[in-house]
Parts: structure tokens; C-alpha cells; sequence
């Protein structure tokens, strides 16, 4: 992340006022249970260190953003009526508008890839929002798992796409060397030491950009829906499919058409190795968790349908190598990064040799950074305090 005092400086540039707030809040990598966060299953992310950073100050007249490295280095003035913004402005008029925001000058700053899988969006909501209750409310009044819900429906407005309540959670209640177990139907949490004993975990970027708000993400939850009505057609189901014993969910999804077989048997499989990756862990089998995350990509590209076809090379090159436990696709899918876990030893002949080959085969140009588990959101007060987000607004 780029420093408070870096950050200052550069509005002080732009603004020609000093900030009176800066905010970091962080990405995240979902070591396992992809695409069931948004039917109340359980997944398993960490935050990482890099992330998204907003300086601000309050302003009486109009809200103003600023993004060096998301959309434009001049400010974008906006009011919470404006249509048709993009970029950092959408984003920013969206969290505002959800926040019933004061008027405020703001500056963007983030080392996250974007469109690679890493939750660049969620990350900046919370920034924003962060930021913008520092300055314009003396106390905030609002809980986290409130300020989580908001950011939330800030990035569904903003991004189009009908995102669900992990990556705002990560970003806000990440734990530095800890995985998140996080429980969506309740909204809890255990925290799970990532202790990977040699093996490091490893984000490839393919190289190939996704836009969710373009791709077929929402369409797969309509799909889901759509599965689910006729699953609880079948069985009188619940409010979750967590609410029947595994045998006799899929007993009645075998009964259903191939499509909504198949959505749906993602799902209860996907569940099964949330829980088995987190016995998994507390127990450092390593092997055993290699082998859940090439499972978890196996259905979500065959079952849920979000890989594509240069992501399963990618994958394919990497579970090929000598060294490299395990590979799937992380986030939404349709492009964007692979999640492998790889023997320190292997680093960095195997990525590079999986890597070579890659090129070769799709002409994109992949890179690849090693996932280390950071903190939760963070907030630097117009008082000279430094917080947890999660902390100052509990």
C-alpha cells in the first residue's frame, strides 16, 4: 500500500488542501468456496497486503474524485443525481449515495490489479466509505457488518454486477497470517492460521481481464435461482441448501435437468471442500489441500461454467509441474487469476517453466505474486489516530 504521508502529499498536489483523513482498505484471495457466498454457504478468504487507499477532506459545495491509477488524474466533480459516471466516479457517487454522504474532496490510490480476481472493487468501497465517514461524521453510528452490507450494494449499483457479501467482509475483517472461515448464513467468522509449512501460496494472473459486469456472472445466479426453485419443488427445501443432509440434496439434484444439475451440484460439493480445506489446514496436510483447490477448478469449470478455455491451460500447466500441490481460478470467474499452492522449493521454476508454455500457447502474458495475509481496513482519523475500521466503528 502506498503510506498516509505519501498519499497526503499527492492531494495536497492536486487539492492544494492538506487531507484531512486517509483510509486503506485491502484486497482479497478466496483460498476456497467460490461462487457460494451469495446462497449462504461457507468460504474461506484472507485479505492481502495490497489494496486501495483514499485521502479526503470534507467540502461544502460538491464531492470530488480523484484516481491516479483507477480512472483519471484529474478530479471528477459529482453530485449524488449524476448518471452515466465511470470509474472511481461511479464508484465513489454510488458509496456516497448509500452512505447519505456530506460533500468531500477525495484521492484514489491503489496497488491492486484490476479485473485479475483480487476484489479491486470491494476494496475501493470500502476506502471510500471509510474515508468519507471520517470526515464528514464526527461519530460514525454505523456497526461493520453494517458498513460491509452498504459497500456491498454500493459495487452491485456501481459494477452492475450482483455481488456477494465475501469481499467487503475480508477486506473489513481480515486478520494479518489468518484465512477468514466465514460463514455467510450467519455472518460470523473463525480465524484460521495460514501455517503452509514450505508451500507458499501463489496468484497467477493470466493475463486475461474479466468485467463481471459484462460476463455471465449474473446470468449464473439467475441460473441458480432458477435451480434452487426446482430443487425446493423436489424436497420442500429451506431457506438454505445447508438445511438438508449432503446425501439427500444430491439425491434430488440428480433428479433435475443437466443444467441445473449441474449449478447445483457445484454448490454442494464446493461446501463439502470448504469444510475439508479447513480440516485441511488446522492439520497442515498441504497435500490434501492441493488437491481440493484442482477439484474446486474442476467444477467450477465444468459444473459452474466460469473458466474459460485459456484458464484451463493455465491451471493445467500448473498442476503439470513438479512442486505445485494445487491450482484453480479465483474469483468471479471469465478471465482474470489462478490460486496455486506451491512447494517454496518449486519457486520460481515451476510458475516460470508453466508460465513459458502458457505464453506459448495463448499469446497472453501472465504474471505472478505470492499471497501473504494482511489485515482488515484501516483508517488514519483527522484526530492523529490510527484504527481498525472494524474496531473504531465497533
Amino acid at each position: 500500500m502506498t503510506g498516509p504521508d505519501e498519499l497526503r502529499s499527492r492531494f495536497a498536489d492536486i487539492y492544494g488542501r492538506q487531507a484531512q483523513c486517509v483510509a486503506f482498505a485491502p484486497g482479497r484471495v478466496n483460498l476456497i468456496g467460490e461462487h457460494i457466498d451469495y446462497v449462504l454457504g461457507c468460504v474461506m478468504p484472507c485479505a492481502t497486503l495490497r489494496g486501495v487507499s483514499v485521502a479526503a477532506i470534507a467540502d461544502g459545495g460538491t464531492f470530488r474524485v480523484c484516481s491516479d491509477n483507477f480512472s483519471s488524474s484529474q478530479p471528477t466533480a459529482f453530485s449524488l443525481e449524476d448518471t452515466g459516471l465511470e470509474g472511481a466516479a461511479a464508484f465513489a457517487q454510488a458509496v456516497a449515495y448509500e452512505l447519505q454522504a456530506a460533500p468531500c474532496n477525495l484521492l484514489v490510490w491503489g496497488d491492486l490489479p484490476i479485473a485479475a480476481g483480487l476484489s479491486s472493487s470491494a476494496a475501493l468501497c470500502v476506502a471510500l466509505a471509510a474515508a468519507m465517514l471520517a470526515v464528514t461524521r464526527e461519530r460514525p453510528g454505523l456497526p461493520a457488518i453494517e458498513l460491509v452490507k452498504l459497500c456491498q450494494q454500493a459495487e452491485t449499483v456501481a459494477s452492475g454486477t450482483g455481488c456477494g457479501l465475501m469481499d467487503q467482509y475480508a477486506s473489513v475483517y481480515g486478520s494479518a497470517g489468518q484465512a477468514l472461515l466465514l460463514d455467510i448464513r450467519s455472518l460470523s467468522h473463525e480465524l484460521l492460521p495460514l501455517k503452509l509449512n514450505g508451500c507458499r501460496l501463489v496468484v497467477v494472473n493470466s493475463g486475461q481481464p474479466r468485467d463481471l459486469g459484462d460476463s455471465s456472472y449474473n446470468l449464473r445466479r439467475t441460473e441458480l435461482a432458477e435451480a434452487f426453485a426446482q430443487l425446493r419443488h423436489r424436497l420442500d427445501y429451506g431457506e438454505s441448501f445447508r438445511d438438508y443432509p449432503r446425501e439427500r440434496l444430491l439425491d434430488g439434484i440428480a433428479t433435475l435437468p443437466p443444467l441445473p444439475r449441474s449449478r447445483l451440484e457445484h454448490v454442494v460439493t464446493e461446501q463439502t471442500r470448504v469444510e475439508q480445506f479447513a480440516q485441511a489446514l488446522r492439520s497442515a496436510d498441504l497435500q490434501r489441500m492441493g488437491r481440493l483447490l484442482s477439484e474446486s477448478h474442476h467444477s467450477l469449470s465444468a459444473n459452474y461454467k466460469v473458466s474459460t478455455p485459456e484458464i484451463d491451460i493455465l491451471v493445467e500447466l500448473l498442476q503439470q509441474e513438479i512442486g505445485v500441490l494445487g491450482a484453480r481460478i479465483i474469483g468471479g470467474g471469465f478471465g482474470g487469476s489462478v490460486l496455486a499452492l506451491v512447494e517454496e522449493a518449486a519457486l520460481p521454476g515451476a510458475l516460470e517453466a508453466a508460465l513459458r508454455q502458457y505464453r506459448v500457447q495463448t499469446g497472453l502474458g501472465p504474471d505472478w505474486m505470492e499471497v501473504t495475509a494482511g489485515g482488515g481496513a484501516r483508517v488514519w482519523l483527522p484526530d492523529g489516530r490510527e484504527l481498525a475500521v472494524r474496531e473504531w466503528l465497533d
